[in-house]
């Protein structure tokens, strides 16, 4: 359980530094500050995905909430308009607790508000409780849903009617849009609603307004329910937001059972390390299910990133095969192996869910996540069953495909494309010192020498022995070709890539991959000095430097404007995942031994400080590259908290196939 006090809870600026998110399994979300004081355009108390995992709209922003004690109106809600904050009901906020649930505890005088939120798995429905103790007095609260109905990425204004209609019937309001969205249901406990329609004005948000976008926004309330706490009658209150018809609404139940599924997920753990359990709650986060239940998916990060095929590659050891969800690591792999085109597996997949082709990286990483589902699962019937579309990969690799991408005559992997950014550094602003990464890129070259490993090793355990002595072969050749074109004897590391005559010699951490990957390209005598100044230049508490600060193009914040932001991305701000591979390379470089554990232990003393801000319970996308490593970017990113996960299972508990995270958990303490 994660506990955030009083001090942090009624100090606004602390407040609205720490955010929540639940997650439905279906691509929505409800998030916001535990202040309840919306920062972002993203928030929102009820966010559908409409075309799940894709096309997600904030239906209902959020809730104004007045609780009446004796005749004495209290304010618990929140918000930022233009010039001030108004009401002020963060500073009757006691204590915030993610026990699973997010839960706020407010404290008027005696009484003792305790609100709950939680989304139902599979639904996009988003339900909120509260229980008002003692119950012994006079009590009142009214409940204002605050309606946005737009997508996630654009803001409501208040230029016409937003309600075609409301119907009411007992204990549950169908409030039906003017434009083509679905009907919003409220089921709830209260006495009556009422209906009154009205706009609130100017809504401001703080984190659009710091990032250079429009900030204000206004919320339609079409009318308020009313719960009265009497003794004996009830001391409780609920409603389900939903955009679906629910057909039992019973809130107890649905409470046991999202608890009971949450705990399913960490029940058979046993450990020191209390974090894990929030961590482990955090990766089933970002695994949506789709299609009728057929296929599976990572969402690559919260609250704006959609499918992107090599952030879930990357993230799947850590999201599912440390978690024991290999079926759904097999069903990712399977659905999108199916998706190639001329060997190159989608970037990402667009609102629509039509896959879009602008990556070089991805089709490799799907050997590297192959590899490491054999070695959880030692799965070789799925991996031949495979065996037609890897080759195909390869093949249109070696002979040529779209971007030019092409095997040249050293044996190495090289692109034409230079206006399209085909690597995971993708941002499109550039700085115009910087030249664009393509030609002979290293760690492209890193996984393709990989991807000829592991089908050395698929062919090696089937029939195919002929075909295992060429991939072999192709693979030892690739690795002699690599260190004699990337090694720099005067820099002492790799250089980043080689297109033409220019040769990029930025220290980056790319060249982490030649030594990190479960086979490594890179000659051992060339580990050591790698790693050395990785960890004198590149090393952060939080990750892994993009560019080394001593660089010209060296960005020490991602901040400002977009363009600004964009070239900060990768010229300097700190990736965490990149921690993940450089502890992998660590441990390749050292063995697993005590002090190799208590190195890799010490890289991450700082999750468990982190995960109290920013997203609680999970773990942000960037940090700025300099002191003091501000958290920027997404609250909750998948290969964070996959690469987080990933290395305590496999590098700090030095096991690294075959069984789950649990199971090594446990009998680690059994010994």
């Amino acid at each position: 359980m994660i506990r955030l006090s009083e001090t942090i809870c009624r100090n606004l600026s602390s407040a609205i530094l720490r955010e929540y998110i639940e997650t439905n399994g279906k691509g929505g979300y409800c998030s916001s500050t535990i202040a309840g004081l919306n920062t972002r355009r993203y928030h929102g108390l009820l966010v559908s995905a409409l075309n799940p995992p894709e096309n997600r709209h904030v239906i209902v922003s959020k809730v104004e909430e007045t609780i009446v004690i004796q005749g004495d109106k209290y304010s618990l809600s929140t918000n930022q308009y233009k010039g001030e904050v108004y009401p002020n009901g963060y500073k009757y906020l006691r204590e915030f607790r993610l026990n699973p649930f997010p839960k706020f505890i407010y404290q008027i005088g005696k009484y003792r508000i305790e609100k709950t939120i939680f989304m139902i798995h599979g639904k996009n429905t988003t339900v909120i409780k509260y229980l008002v103790l003692p119950d012994n007095g006079e009590v009142e609260l009214y409940i204002r849903p605050l309606l946005a109905y737009r997508n996630y990425h654009d803001l409501q204004k208040g230029s016409q009617e937003m309600v075609h209609c409301v119907k009411c019937s007992q204990n549950t309001v169908k409030i039906n849009p003017n434009w083509t969205l679905p009907p919003l249901y409220i089921y709830h406990n209260a006495d009556v609603f009422r209906e009154k329609g009205f706009w609130y004005n100017n809504f401001e948000y703080r984190e659009e307004a710091y990032r250079g976008y429009d900030c204000h926004e206004d919320l339609y309330n079409p009318g308020y329910l009313i719960y009265t706490f009497y003794k004996p009658n009830h001391y409780d209150a609920w409603a389900a937001f939903s955009t679906e018809p629910l057909i039992d609404v019973n809130i107890p139940a649905m409470v046991e059972k999202e608890i009971s599924r949450r705990s399913k997920l960490v029940k058979t753990i046993s450990y020191k390390e209390n974090f894990l359990e929030s961590l482990i709650l955090a990766a089933d986060s970002f695994i949506v299910e789709y299609d009728g239940r057929a296929n599976s998916s990572i969402i690559a990060g919260y609250h704006w990133f959609g499918q992107w095929s090599r952030d879930a590659l990357i993230s799947l050891p850590g999201l599912c095969l440390c978690t024991g969800k290999y079926d759904i690591a097999k069903n990712i792999l399977h659905t999108l192996s199916k998706q190639t085109k001329a060997g190159l597996l989608p970037n990402f997949y667009d609102e629509d869910q039509k896959p879009v082709y602008n990556t070089v990286d991805s089709s490799l990483l799907f050997f590297y996540a192959l590899y490491k589902y054999l070695l959880y699962t030692n799965d070789y019937k799925f991996a031949v069953s495979l065996i037609h579309r890897l080759k195909k990969i390869l093949n249109c690799y070696a002979q040529g495909t779209l971007f030019g991408i092409h095997q040249n005559k050293q044996g190495l992997l090289e692109f034409e494309e230079k206006e399209l950014p085909l690597t995971w550094m993708d941002a499109i602003g550039r700085d115009s010192r910087s030249y664009p990464r393509s030609g002979m890129v290293v760690e492209i070259n890193a996984l393709w020498y990989q991807a000829f490993k592991v089908m050395e090793l698929i062919m090696s355990k089937t029939d195919y022995l002929s075909d295992a002595v060429y991939y072999g072969q192709t693979a030892d050749k690739i690795k002699k070709q690599f260190n004699k074109t990337f090694w720099d004897n005067k820099l002492n590391y790799f250089v980043d890539f080689i297109d033409s005559d220019y040769v990029e010699t930025a220290l980056r951490p790319n060249q982490l991959f030649c030594i990190g990957m479960p086979f490594p390209i890179a000659y051992k005598k060339y580990w050591e000095p790698v790693l050395k100044i990785t960890a004198e230049r590149l090393l952060t508490p939080y990750g892994i430097r993009t560019l080394a600060p001593e660089h010209p193009c060296y960005r020490a914040h991602y901040r400002g404007s977009e363009g600004a932001r964009k070239i900060a991305y990768h010229q300097g701000t700190v990736w965490p995942w990149l921690l993940g591979i450089y502890a992998s390379a660590v441990t390749r470089l050292r063995g697993y031994n005590d002090d190799t554990h208590s190195y890799i232990t010490s890289l991450f003393l700082t999750v468990k400080e982190h995960m109290q801000v920013s997203g609680v319970g999970t773990y942000s996308e960037i940090f700025d590259g300099d002191i003091p490593y501000y958290f920027r970017g997404c609250i909750s990113q998948a290969w964070s908290v996959a690469e987080i996960l990933r290395t305590y299972n496999e590098e700090i508990l030095g096991q690294g196939s075959y069984n789950s995270l649990f199971d090594k958990i446990n009998s680690k303490q059994k010994r």
